[in-house]
């Protein structure tokens, strides 16, 4: 197999340049519109905080019991991989299962929908508790259907979902005295049930969009990354009757003598995802039982090969070149220099010598781009990373 090609599907879902700033402008949406929403029935509450009752703070605090837990359940269902369906009746709702068309709504959504509305319209409106008492009663039938339908039907049973329909069946007992007690306006209880489909509307476009892309992402790198696993196994298993590239200079090595596997990393001392790489898995590298590296530092420009002399000037047998590379990506060019250079160098009349077998290698094997792996002599595609390579190994 000389060469091999990855190829995905391209969806919204894919991992898009500027990623982490991305989810971090769409994460800031989300959370700007629930703070100022929280922050706006604090201050409007306030107003009515005077005629709030020990029983009308008893449904509040039922009401946020149960929304926290069916935002623990909304979060459940985002665990990748694992999407269990509890919780369906005629594939129309869905609970841990994120929804696959238009007409599948996931019940902790309804939940949180359903309990939200409840508080908003016990802090802003605490006169309607006899049509809030109407709303209660007409969540009943559901409620018993879902006990019935974990509890007997099919005997698996999720604690989430049985304590919201508990408190849902509190909350209708709780308040049954306002219904037959009090003038029950049905334009108030339609009105109510408008702001509970404004929740659900909110919920379903705007929040649950934004973290199942973000499961997608996740469960798309995970393949991605047992793709690359597996085609770095099938060049570790290819059997070849010599190696492709030279061997390494001796001069930068990590790993224990006892490894199995040879790698050569070509490093740029100017190149930021070099740098990168080289922090990620420089622990892992110094310790690997299985994999001996070996770097080449880019010796191309002049401007290179000054740099990589200020680093083997700076060589000692308590300060090792492998920490002194590491130091330079972490700290930067002009920090490094700053701190080490006002040390004394070490006469090590070997560094041309060092620099010239760097550049030799690369004369005489065409790499021309940075990072660059090759394993066991044989160069692998881009788009591998170190602990790519250390995992499969």
């Amino acid at each position: 197999m000389e060469r091999s090609c990855i190829t995905t599907k391209k969806t919204e879902t894919a991992i898009e340049p500027f990623y982490q700033k991305n989810r971090k402008r769409a994460f800031e949406k989300v959370a700007l519109f629930f703070v100022f929403f929280i922050l706006t029935l604090i201050l409007v509450a306030a107003q009515h905080l005077v005629i709030f009752s020990i029983k009308t703070l008893i449904n509040i605090g039922v009401n946020i019991i149960a929304c926290h837990a069916s935002i623990t359940l909304f979060n459940k269902s985002f665990i990748p991989f694992e999407k269990p369906n509890i919780c369906s009746i005629l594939n129309i709702f869905q609970c841990n299962l994120p929804k696959k068309n238009i007409f599948k709504i996931d019940l902790s959504d309804i939940g949180i929908s359903y309990f939200g509305t409840a508080i908003v319209v016990s802090l802003l409106f605490p006169t309607l508790y006899p049509e809030l008492s109407v709303y209660y009663i007409l969540a009943i039938p559901f409620s018993l259907w879902s006990i019935f339908y974990q509890w007997i039907w099919i005997k698996k049973i999720c604690p989430y979902c049985t304590i919201i329909q508990i408190l849902v069946l509190f909350l209708a007992l709780y308040n049954l005295e306002f219904t037959f007690g009090g003038c029950i306006r049905f334009i108030d209880v339609i009105a109510i049930a408008v702001i509970f489909m404004v929740l659900l509307l909110l919920i379903e476009t705007l929040y649950r969009p934004y973290y199942e892309n973000i499961v997608a992402l996740f469960e798309n790198t995970y393949n991605l990354n047992v793709c690359k696993t597996k085609l770095i196994k099938q060049k570790l298993n290819d059997k070849r009757q010599g190696p492709i590239y030279d061997e390494a200079p001796h001069d930068i090595e990590l790993g224990m003598e006892c490894a199995s596997n040879n790698l050569t990393i070509v490093i740029n001392l100017h190149c930021h995802s070099c740098g990168v790489e080289f922090i990620k898995s420089y622990n892992l590298l110094k310790l690997s039982r299985t994999v001996k590296t070996k770097f080449v530092v880019a010796c191309w420009s002049k401007e290179q090969k000054y740099d990589f002399s200020i680093l083997l000037s700076l060589h000692t047998p308590t300060l090792p070149i492998d920490k002194l590379i590491f130091d330079w990506f972490y700290f930067g060019r002009e920090k490094f220099i700053k701190h080490y250079c006002k040390k004394n160098k070490s006469k090590d009349s070997t560094k041309n010598y060092i620099i010239l077998s760097h550049y030799k290698w690369f004369k005489n094997n065409h790499i021309g781009e940075t990072p660059t792996y090759i394993l066991n002599g044989e160069k692998l595609p881009s788009g591998i990373t170190i602990l790519d390579i250390i995992n499969a190994c």
